[in-house]
């Protein structure tokens, strides 16, 4: 009972006093809460002990904890901690900054990302561990979060890999049977959700990026204790026009959850323009879209001579027509009809789809 009395205090008066948008001063208003705590929670207390409900010693305690919480909650309330570092920006042909502040605290950022590429190798996953491994060269201290079957956290390779697990929904907010894919991923946001919790308490955030794919960083952007940006993939209503499939009330309700994530965020940073596009014309999002192509490691790189005789077009990706392989397909007859000097590489795996 003493810790919960003080936690209270603790949390509740500084809750008080930030919320508070009246015109009496912020003062005059921070001892109003105090008398009001002191007259209803500490009189409590008193009568407790009166009435022979708790011991001296546990009556002393209380009172003293109680005195604690309030001097610290009137503390914080009147003078409140930033929620995260000021970011400034930077001009547009600078060079990429070293994330270091003049205290030496590198900026500390973590990745959403339910698979990596040791067992899914997919764009999302794969887009995640290259920027992960990019900015821990930059000097950020980068955080992976991915899902697993418990909440682990792990650093190899100059990077934080953590798992986060799924939190159940309460059956009464929503029916598993009626909304399978639904629930499915917001018990998964709920756990995410908790483990950047643990996260920021014990390392700190400053930002944190979210793919728009099944809504993961939805419950964190909604309480928005870190700033977040959403990184935009093909988005579901887009996928399931394309690749066909029945519109159903889960279906519907998981793009509603999409659109929900892209409203909360800080940002939204895309591949392309015809993508960003795409998504401001579904969402609205307007300013807050920022164009950031996909890098090349090219350190990594090794550019063969090319043979001047002949040219070579290569695709890489899942043999579906959300992919664009079905236009790629089209036009090979029609580039072979007119010059039989071109080599055509396809490299992915069947989309398996009904129509192939």
């Amino acid at each position: 009972t003493t810790e919960i009395y003080t936690l209270s205090l603790h949390d509740a008066l500084p809750i008080s006093l930030k919320n508070y948008a009246g015109q009496v001063p912020r003062v005059r208003m921070a001892r109003r809460i105090a008398r009001r705590v002191i007259r209803e929670r500490m009189a409590d207390v008193f009568h407790w002990w009166t009435g022979g409900q708790i011991g001296t010693g546990e009556f002393l305690k209380m009172e003293y904890r109680s005195l604690v919480g309030i001097f610290d909650g009137v503390r914080r309330g009147l003078h409140p901690h930033p929620l995260h570092r000021a970011i400034p920006s930077v001009p547009g042909d600078a060079e990429f900054p070293l994330y270091v502040d003049g205290r030496g605290t590198n900026l500390s950022v973590c990745l959403l990302s339910q698979s990596l590429p040791d067992k899914n190798p997919g764009g999302i996953a794969t887009y995640t561990l290259n920027l992960a491994n990019g900015l821990c060269r930059l000097g950020c201290t980068v955080h992976v979060l991915s899902r697993g079957d418990s909440w682990n956290s792990e650093f190899r390779d100059g990077i934080w890999f953590h798992t986060a697990t799924n939190l159940p929904v309460d059956e009464a907010v929503l029916s598993a049977s009626d909304y399978p894919i639904t629930v499915k991923n917001l018990s998964y946001s709920k756990g995410v959700r908790r483990k950047l919790l643990d996260i920021e308490s014990r390392w700190g955030l400053d930002v944190i990026e979210s793919p728009n794919w099944d809504s993961e960083g939805l419950f964190a952007a909604i309480e928005h204790r870190t700033p977040t940006v959403v990184r935009a993939h093909s988005p579901m209503f887009k996928v399931a026009e394309t690749q066909g499939w029945p519109r159903n009330a889960d279906l519907d309700l998981c793009c509603l959850l999409e659109r929900l994530l892209i409203r909360h965020a800080d940002l939204v940073s895309g591949s392309t323009e015809a993508l960003l596009e795409l998504i401001d014309d579904e969402f609205g999002v307007g300013d807050k879209k920022v164009l950031v192509p996909l890098g090349l490691d090219v350190m990594e790189a090794r550019a063969a001579e090319p043979d001047a005789e002949r040219k070579r077009v290569l695709f890489v990706g899942r043999l579906e027509r959300r992919k664009g392989i079905h236009a790629l397909l089209e036009a090979i007859p029609q580039v072979l009809s007119s010059s039989d000097a071109v080599d055509f590489d396809i490299a992915g795996v069947d989309g398996k789809t009904d129509d192939g």
